[in-house]
């Protein structure tokens, strides 16, 4: 029996110093692959960790850009809605001494008789990848000719009213562009959120 643990010994001793093959049981092959494939695993999933990481920083960064930008937008907001209550209200005012000097239906009348159908045009901008509204009139100041209605029998508070309500009409226009951008990154930032 003493021999026999010498020779174990030394043959043990043999395999870990030599560069030889050593004879491995069948456990000891399938531990190997097992453990060879539980780091593969590991790996994979480390990269994915990584990957996912790296995605939900990229995604608080651009929810947090957003959210600067939706500030802008509301603050815009606030002034463009306070700009075209005070245009309204100035053009009501107007049309309201129109009405006195010449009469309500003397005033419709010539509300009929105007030249209608104004020209806008639409575009898209994006504000961190969300397309929002351009929204732009495409008529000039128009004269007192150009708006459809005579000189005579006419009174200058119909001219005033017309360019009070043309100043309205395309800080409406603003208005409606600053809105529709509050919505859309409004919405943009929820999907981030989700995300």
């Amino acid at each position: 029996p003493a021999t026999r643990r010498s020779s174990r010994r030394s043959w043990a001793l043999r395999s870990h110093s030599a560069p030889c093959l050593r004879w491995a049981t069948s456990s000891q092959v399938v531990d190997d692959s097992i453990g060879h494939a539980r780091n593969e695993r590991q790996l994979k999933h480390a990269k994915r960790l990584g990957l996912a990481d790296k995605g939900r920083r990229l995604l608080k960064e651009k929810r947090d850009a957003l959210f600067q930008e939706l500030q802008k937008a509301v603050l815009l907001l606030r002034e463009k809605r306070k700009e075209v209550k005070e245009l309204l209200a100035e053009g009501y005012l107007a049309q309201t001494e129109a009405e006195m000097v010449m009469g309500t239906d003397e005033i419709r009348e010539i509300s009929l008789t105007t030249a209608c159908g104004l020209p806008i045009r639409f575009e898209k901008n994006f504000v961190m990848g969300v397309a929002v509204p351009l929204i732009a009139p495409e008529w000039k100041e128009l004269t007192v000719l150009e708006r459809g209605y005579g000189l005579i029998g006419t009174s200058v508070t119909v001219d005033e009213v017309a360019e009070k309500m043309e100043l309205a009409l395309k800080a409406i226009l603003e208005l409606a562009e600053v809105e529709e951008t509050v919505v859309r990154l409004a919405l943009e930032m929820q999907k981030t959120k989700r995300r």
